[in-house]
């Protein structure tokens, strides 16, 4: 008889939940993490906010149970935390998994000018 397992595994990364308390300040949950655009606009728009110096906001994801909100938590956090390892990993997400292409390096490239700029101003140092 075949069986499902025989031919599917599930990397262990997958097979539990992010925990945004256990999970905070680790590279490993990053590891497969696949930046969205949907994720790319939401660390944009976190960038801008935090560049323009307003403060006393909250924000708010909301989503069905396994969609990925602790997880883009993480990576926020990472994104927006103390310089280190973890940052460096989330950064190179952001910067690897782009198009490819001609017109893609270009909009890398001012992608990765934005990205400078509002990061830049709004990271701890």
């Amino acid at each position: 008889m075949v069986v499902l397992a025989d031919h599917v595994t599930v990397e262990g990364r997958f097979a539990r939940s992010a925990n945004l308390e256990r999970d905070a300040s680790l590279c490993t949950p990053l590891d497969g993490y696949v930046v969205t655009a949907r994720a790319r606009e939401v660390l944009r728009r976190v960038a801008t906010v935090a560049d323009s110096g307003q403060a006393g906001g909250a924000w708010s994801i909301t989503g069905p149970y396994g969609s990925g909100k602790s997880s883009l938590a993480l990576l926020l956090d990472a994104v927006f935390g103390p310089a280190g390892e973890t940052r460096e990993t989330a950064l190179a997400l952001l910067d690897t998994q782009k198009g490819s292409g001609a017109s893609a390096e270009r909009e890398r490239e001012r992608e990765r000018e934005r990205e400078s700029r509002a990061l830049s101003s709004s990271l701890p140092h």
